[in-house]
């Protein structure tokens, strides 16, 4: 009998957490479609349009877990006349509390997914493909409102108006500072990619795959977050805002980059700054650039005599280096007194 009490109280306790633990999840998926509503509402507000199938809740016992099939988000960017179309398309959407990491909300893209713009003058851009993993992450803070948000791409294989696009890993993490003043830090970014490889009709000078690439940064002024980007980037600039490069790394063809750099925005809109960097594979670059024409035989020349004078062999070895400091300005990227190249111009939606 004793046996038969005991059993049956902890089959009743056990029925009590479990129906506890159902309880929590219910109310977490119906805290997830909310929110999910919510959003659209604000989306519809703001002129844009938003579908998707019915939610589906599931994930128990491990995960609050919120799927939204077949979802479509379309606008227009506000601008004076007509502005560019856009849409976004995802064979499903996933929000998810995950039970081993309760104040985090990740976001999922499990199938297909597709981006297209048209601008005012009718052409078109779009991206659509796969991704072994697609992933953001948002920190949550109770009473706080969220300024952190965590990417991760995985196995990337994309169909573009500008050809396919594959990339082995990117992660980015972006940052939004509380507001202190117009001089202190409003944002950070941090970007990481390895094995991305480019369409073949890009042009890029160094060639189709880059290896690695990784950047660190932070926003120095307060961007307005209404209006069009131009606009917006020229109160920035007007502002004094510009950007420290706390950590640049780059592995693309025959050059290898390491070093800082200060950025900001010239009259015309167009990046200007300093940076002070150490490079390897400068000789071979050299020889690239000047073969495809981006850089002039003679001009290369030049410096490839004056760069490999004043490159060195590290102390533990490898190839030479070189430590120099380049400079951004008019869209002329130089060495010192040496033009290495002529950038194109970066055409802002307005």
């Amino acid at each position: 009998m004793k046996r038969g009490r005991v059993a049956a109280i902890g089959l009743g306790l056990l029925a009590v957490v479990l129906a506890g633990h159902g309880a929590l999840w219910w109310t977490a998926t119906t805290a997830l479609e909310r929110q999910a509503a919510r959003w659209a509402a604000a989306q519809r507000a703001q002129g844009n349009s938003v579908a998707h199938g019915a939610p589906v809740r599931g994930g128990w016992p491990m995960a609050a877990r919120l799927t939204l099939p077949a979802v479509a988000l379309a606008g227009r960017e506000a601008a004076p006349g007509a502005g560019t179309q856009w849409d976004l398309q995802a064979e499903a959407v996933v929000l998810e509390l995950a039970l081993q990491r309760p104040t985090e909300l990740t976001l999922l893209l499990p199938g297909r997914f597709a981006a297209q713009a048209v601008e005012p003058g009718g052409a078109t851009h779009f991206a659509r493909g796969t991704a072994s993993q697609a992933r953001a992450a948002v920190p949550l803070r109770p009473g706080e409102p969220s300024r952190e948000v965590r990417f991760a791409l995985r196995g990337l294989r994309l169909d573009t108006s500008f050809g396919p696009v594959v990339a082995d890993a990117i992660d980015l993490g972006l940052e939004r500072a509380p507001s202190t003043g117009p001089e202190a830090p409003s944002g950070s970014a941090r970007l990481t990619l390895s094995e991305l490889v480019l369409p073949p009709q890009s042009g890029a000078a160094l060639g189709e795959r880059i290896e690695h690439a990784s950047i660190e940064a932070r926003l120095l002024g307060v961007l307005p977050e209404q209006g069009p980007l131009a606009a917006r980037l020229a109160a920035w600039r007007d502002a004094n805002g510009w950007v420290e490069l706390s950590r640049v790394v780059l592995r693309w063809g025959p050059l290898g980059v390491s070093g800082t750099a200060t950025l900001a925005l010239d009259p015309a809109l167009q990046p200007m700054g300093q940076a002070a960097t150490r490079l390897s594979g400068v000789q071979p670059t050299l020889d690239l650039l000047a073969a495809q024409g981006v850089v002039p035989r003679n001009t290369a020349a030049s410096a490839r005599a004056l760069l490999g004078f004043m490159s060195r062999t590290p102390a533990e070895g490898g190839p030479p280096v070189l430590d120099i400091a380049l400079t951004l300005q008019d869209r002329r990227l130089s060495a010192g007194r040496i033009g290495l190249a002529r950038l194109p111009e970066i055409a802002w939606p307005r």
